[in-house]
């Protein structure tokens, strides 16, 4: 980065250092009291959702707690996805669609019948480009999937720890600690149509995506109970 750069965006952020993302990114020791304070103070800086066109969106809560990006390691990251920009934790689109991907996959293992089989097996083809690793399109998917975020002010973060026990370990077990975002928060998920997409398109895929978010979860530690959600209801 140029050295004008720099004097520039240190002008900018001053002592504060408000793009605490660019903080996460190096925050290793979540155990300090100030740094964990430091971060959670972000969650004052909210974010405006705009309408898009041609979109749909739908809301779900978190049911366990969340960690996207947790195998970049504690060296070159926090092991969360924060923005870098907005200051909020984020699941990237290519996770959603990864997760809507594998639960319009098993909605097509569960079709017994042949030729409904094959109508979805096109249907999933048509809108994510592929078909697993057995039938890629030429085109790209009908269906855009957009960062899922935070919709309301009511996300935190918190400190977690995993505690190895294998070989040594048994006799002296050494606890790791690290960040994840904490159960009840409520995300915003948005999906986009391209110019080839079909009526139905969208709604197959919104669909396929909740179901994996119920089912399935999001980032890493889903087999332990973390990254579930769950569908708002009103009332």
């Amino acid at each position: 980065m140029p050295i004008q750069t720099i004097k520039e965006v240190k002008a900018v952020l001053k002592e504060s250092e408000l793009s605490f993302s660019l903080r996460m990114s190096k925050f290793a020791k979540v155990g300090e009291k100030d740094a964990v304070s430091f971060i959670y103070e972000a969650k004052k800086v909210h974010f405006s959702c705009f309408s898009i066109p041609s979109s749909s969106s739908f809301e779900m809560k978190l049911g366990g707690r969340l960690i996207v990006n947790h195998a970049g390691g504690v060296l070159e990251n926090s092991g969360l996805c924060i923005h870098r920009f907005f200051n909020y934790p984020m699941i990237p689109g290519s996770a959603l669609k990864g997760i809507a991907g594998h639960a319009a996959w098993l909605k097509h293992q569960e079709c017994s019948d042949e030729q409904e089989q094959r109508k979805l097996k096109e249907q999933i083809i048509k809108i994510f480009g592929s078909f697993g690793n057995e039938t890629k399109s030429e085109n790209a998917g009908t269906i855009a999937f957009l960062a899922a975020v935070p919709a309301k002010d009511d996300w935190k973060l918190v400190t977690d720890v995993l505690t190895p026990h294998g070989g040594n370990d048994y006799t002296n077990p050494v606890p790791s600690f690290f960040v994840a975002v904490e159960k009840g928060a409520t995300f915003k998920f948005t999906l986009k149509k391209t110019s080839r997409a079909e009526a139905d398109d969208l709604e197959l895929a919104e669909n396929w995506l909740k179901r994996g978010l119920t089912e399935n979860g999001a980032g890493a530690k889903t087999a332990a109970g973390y990254g579930w959600f769950k569908e708002v209801t009103n009332g």
